[in-house]
């Protein structure tokens, strides 16, 4: 057996803990390993392997802490030992057969997705395993504590970059699909009116630009206290045609 604050190695199997990915003082994998374990091997966190069943088991240092903190409460694998994974959700899609006329083959039709929790890439450990892997997990606690908060900044930051390409890509929507101002018009008793600022909402000019076109084509208008001036609905037409520019439509507006 070879033994360090950070590893633990026996013939056949063992444990380590990898301060941080693809770090210099990771361990040399061994011969039997395929790519997908070599990957786990480097990753992040603590790492158990078994040569007799050629398995390496990847865990987060946030789920070795609650290895831990189970194995401490409770005392049944002194006896039973235990079986250590890797925490991943399966999902399976089924198909059933869509029943198609006579004559025509039946046509398959993609149901929703089942799923479940399982443990990935198990381990199991007897008695004696449990008991020194658990006294590894004790003696490194303070280490797997630090490792479990890079991992939560790490989760964080990711998360971040997730809602930031999320936004980003609402926002280029938004650029490349306009949706024209919802303008709802003032009704007094002589009918229905636009504000100034209603009018050059639509139009995307300034409040100036619309005062300027009402005084210029002499177009009627109200002026009410904190409202201003008044257009009515048919002169706002009228105005626009007079500047060329597309008619209101009350109806698709709203």
């Amino acid at each position: 057996m070879t033994q360090s604050d950070d590893k633990v190695s026996f013939e056949n199997w063992g444990f380590h803990i990898n301060p941080s990915e693809y770090s210099q003082s990771i361990p040399s994998d061994p011969d039997w390993v395929n790519p997908a374990q070599g990957q786990d091997w480097k990753m992040r966190g603590l790492i158990v392997w078994d040569s007799n069943i050629k398995c390496v088991t990847h865990l987060f240092a946030v789920y070795a802490i609650k290895i831990m903190m189970k194995m401490k409460a409770e005392g049944n694998w002194k006896t039973e030992g235990i079986v250590i994974g890797t925490p991943a959700y399966e999902f399976s899609i089924q198909l059933k057969r869509k029943k198609r006329k006579k004559n025509e083959e039946d046509e398959p039709e993609e149901e929703e997705p089942n799923g479940k929790w399982i443990l990935a890439n198990q381990i199991p450990m007897s008695s004696l395993q449990a008991e020194e892997f658990y006294n590894f997990l004790i003696k490194n606690e303070d280490s797997l504590n630090r490792i479990a908060l890079a991992e939560e900044e790490d989760g964080k930051r990711r998360l971040s970059q997730v809602y930031e390409i999320l936004f980003q890509d609402r926002m280029d929507k938004m650029v490349e699909e306009p949706v024209p101002p919802k303008i709802s018009p003032v009704s007094i008793p002589a009918g229905d009116y636009l504000t100034v600022a209603q009018i050059a909402e639509y139009c995307k000019v300034t409040i100036k630009k619309v005062n300027n076109w009402i005084d210029k084509e002499h177009i009627a208008f109200l002026e009410l206290p904190q409202t201003g001036r008044l257009i009515r609905i048919e002169d706002v037409n009228i105005l626009l045609t007079q500047n060329g520019m597309p008619m209101f439509n009350f109806g698709k507006q709203q």
